[in-house]
């Protein structure tokens, strides 16, 4: 009993140390030293305080990018089928569509082919090379701020570029290379620049069978027994297995052989009986698929469009409207839709503003009213654009120029700052005028007078006022002289008339009646 309590107490101690000690250290005690620590006295633990840590991290500065990059894709840029004639798709060079020159989701890049990168503009390259992945995308790192160009050359890549042209670009050099500039900022990626090449050209149909069964017989036959009979007066046979192969074969993907054995008898008068095997072979394939080739070729539509006239000329009056009338012409081989597009500083309506299914070879009028402005110059011309477009093919339009020229019109007005003075007798009074050119181009007027009998007038300028402006303005000053002995009421007209020395038709007057106070 004494045994068990001591064993309890040992292990409650150590309990309590572990306890105590918090799990920072282990102690082993053995049961001498637990058995002396029952019977001592606890001493007291001084834990040495942990140093204090202090954050030594010195936060450091992110270094700015000093280069750019170019990135791009190069894919199949195809006419989807049954597309032509729609904006995903152009006529190539040869006549046949092609891809819209966009990269359109869905497209198939072109993978493994070389892009070259060179300073400067185009062509230029030996700067950086890169290959494109299987998605057709390519990049160029660290590039120093300015201009680069990139380069494709067909020559580089004979697998990737067989039968078709570039799409975009559209055009390349003399080599059919393609290549585009891109500018270079630090820290940017100039994306976008890519390349479309259609291969959608039609290719020949051509059909290769070739049999999967290649028979090759190899019969040996050694007959045993052979016998020689002597028989008289009785013929022998000769019989005389002669092989035989017949071999009938239909392409197809799997063949059964069927051997036979077919003996043939052959009476012989030597007494002697050979046995030769003949064989027959038969191949007799079972067919379960046929190759057929149905193809039904759709003919390209050859977009074209003609206008008629390609030139023409009229002219107007400012403020008037001038009327052409045209003919636009589908050339093509398919029906067709054109857009019409109005170029000029005078203002033009078409009518109408697209020509919709106009079939192939057929004709539609066209109209174009110009307006001219009404503070157009006399003599002055514009030249008016009209451009017909294929809405099949936009690279194929049509275009008319219309000359519109300004007539010179010729115009003129006066008004005064009074039509009627009175005053005393001897006296001036004193008119003044304004006459303005009211036509489009710089004109004189011719002064001409009548009345003024009584209170004669002084007009100055006194016979023409020149050079005046389209638009302009000229100041006449009328004075009119009251002479003495003029009694209250005594009343005199005068009538002041210019005339355009450009056309004598265009005239105006004005007249001033001066009364006696």
């Amino acid at each position: 009993m004494q045994n068990i309590n001591r064993n309890w107490l040992i292990g409650g101690l150590a309990a309590l140390l572990v306890i105590l000690c918090g799990g920072g250290a282990l102690l082993a005690f053995g049961p001498q030293l637990l058995d002396a620590a029952v019977d001592l006295e606890p001493l007291p633990t001084a834990i040495a305080p942990l140093p204090t840590i202090e954050p030594s991290l010195t936060p450091s500065e992110t270094p700015r990018p000093t280069t750019g990059s170019i990135t791009g894709v190069v894919w199949f840029d195809r006419c989807p089928p049954g597309a032509a004639g729609t904006n995903l798709c152009l006529t190539g060079p040869t006549g046949n569509p092609q891809g819209n020159g966009l990269y359109e989701p869905g497209e198939p890049g072109i993978g493994n082919v070389l892009v070259k990168l060179g300073a400067g503009n185009c062509p230029a390259f030996g700067q950086a090379e890169a290959r494109t992945a299987a998605d057709g995308s390519f990049k160029f790192d660290g590039l120093t701020p300015g201009r680069y160009c990139v380069l494709i050359d067909p020559a580089d890549n004979a697998e990737a570029f067989t039968a078709g042209n570039w799409s975009a670009p559209l055009t390349g050099d003399a080599r059919n290379r393609a290549f585009l500039v891109a500018e270079v900022v630090v820290g940017q990626t100039t994306a976008g620049v890519n390349f479309g090449w259609d291969d959608s050209l039609p290719p020949t149909p051509t059909e290769t069978l070739t049999p999967s069964v290649t028979p090759t017989p190899s019969i040996t036959s050694t007959p045993t027994p052979s016998s020689t009979l002597t028989r008289t007066p009785r013929p022998t046979n000769t019989r005389t297995l002669t092989p035989t192969f017949t071999r009938t074969n239909t392409l197809t993907p799997t063949a059964t052989r069927t051997p036979s054995i077919t003996l043939t008898r052959t009476p012989s008068q030597t007494g002697t009986q050979t046995r030769t095997p003949t064989a027959t072979q038969t191949a007799t394939p079972s067919q379960t698929g046929t190759p057929t080739s149905t193809g039904t070729a759709t003919p390209t539509p050859v977009r074209g469009v003609a206008i008629d006239p390609t030139a023409s000329a009229q002219s107007g009056n400012p403020g008037a409207v001038v009327t052409y009338t045209l003919t636009v012409t589908n050339t093509g081989t398919a029906t067709d839709s054109f857009s019409i597009a109005i170029s000029g500083a005078f203002a033009a309506v078409p009518n109408p503003t697209v020509i919709t299914n106009l079939g192939a070879g057929a004709g539609t009028s066209l109209s174009v009213a110009v307006t001219i402005p009404a503070n157009a110059a006399g003599g002055s011309s514009n030249l008016t654009g009209v451009t017909v477009t294929s809405q099949g093919d936009l690279t194929k339009s049509a275009l008319a120029t219309l000359s519109t020229t300004v007539n010179s019109v010729t115009g003129v007005s006066v008004s005064a700052n009074t039509t009627a003075i009175t005053s005393t007798s001897p006296s001036v009074v004193t008119y003044t005028l304004t006459l303005t050119n009211t036509g489009n181009v710089t004109d004189s007027f011719n002064i001409s007078v009548t009345g003024g009998t009584t209170f004669p007038p002084t007009v100055n300028p006194p016979t023409v006022v020149s050079n005046v402006a389209a638009g302009g303005t000229a100041t006449i000053i009328v004075e009119v002289n009251i002479p003495s002995g003029q009694a209250p009421g005594a009343q005199d007209t005068v009538t002041i008339t210019f005339t355009s020395q450009t056309n004598g038709a265009t005239t105006t007057s004005i007249t001033l009646t001066t009364t006696v106070t």
